[in-house]
């Protein structure tokens, strides 16, 4: 799927990776290096959700105290959405 979102935008998701804080590098540099399950993963894209996007949030605490039980929930999340869907006649 392609994501298309505003330009106008594009600044302020510029912005907030700039500013990311400890918790948000060490995650990202996680999913990042892995590509977990085949998944690509992106981070500061607007108008997500309208799109019908699912998110999973974590505190800064969560992260920094123990990323590799944060780590391991989104694999499991993963493994628990594709269980959900219906095969892929394609394949």
């Amino acid at each position: 799927m392609k994501i298309y979102y505003n330009q106008k935008l594009k600044s302020l998701s510029r912005r907030l990776r700039k500013n990311s804080t400890l918790s948000e590098v060490l995650l990202w540099n996680e999913l990042k290096a892995r590509k977990m399950k085949g998944y690509q993963f992106m981070r500061q894209k607007p108008k997500l959700e309208s799109l019908g996007l699912s998110f999973l949030r974590f505190n800064d605490i969560e992260v920094k105290k123990d990323i590799y039980d944060v780590v391991r929930a989104i694999e499991y999340w993963i493994e628990e959405y594709e269980e959900k869907q219906p095969p892929n006649p394609l394949y």
